[in-house]
């Protein structure tokens, strides 16, 4: 039997700590904590691992934090804004609809709906997929995600459970 430890980090906000510090050794700030990593939303993405074909209304679907919040949490070392900032910078300059690219830097106060899928890959090297879809026109971005032999989605689930 294997021994497994989960660290689970409760995070409180006081009066004196700033928005986008992570505190207590967490690896993502307060506002992708309570969105993506809710334990709930978190299913939903990891809901469509064994789906044959793509269909991009499953997953879990969410409009993002103001881009004045992503790159502060990118700043801060939120590793989800880290994604997101790239990301979505990178669908900013290549846009289905080319009178709507831009190179230019969002606006503070500017938003994204996106979708979040796991997907279970046939093949090695590696054996899921996080794939995340920005706006309407789903601009895909894909990440391997590389686990042990015989090593399923399963060993995520506890990592979510409910506070």
């Amino acid at each position: 039997m294997i021994n497994q430890k989960y660290i689970y980090y409760r995070i409180e906000p006081t009066p004196y700590s700033l928005h986008m510090v992570l505190r207590n050794g967490s690896l993502v700030c307060d506002i992708c904590w309570t969105t993506l990593f809710d334990f709930d939303n978190f299913q939903e993405a990891l809901g469509v691992c064994n789906l044959e074909k793509k269909d991009l209304s499953q997953g879990y679907v969410y409009t993002t934090q103001a881009w004045k919040d992503i790159d502060d949490g990118e700043n801060s070392g939120c590793n989800w804004c880290d994604f997101l900032w790239g990301d979505i910078l990178e669908y900013r300059k290549q846009r289905r609809d080319q009178h709507l690219r831009t190179d230019e830097w969002p606006d503070e106060d500017e938003r994204w709906k996106v979708t979040v899928q796991f997907r279970k890959d046939k093949d090695p090297p590696c054996h899921m997929r996080l794939t995340t879809y920005i706006g309407d026109d789903h601009f895909p971005n894909t990440y391997e995600i590389h686990t042990t032999h015989g090593m399923s989605t399963n060993i995520l689930k506890p990592l979510f459970r409910e506070r």
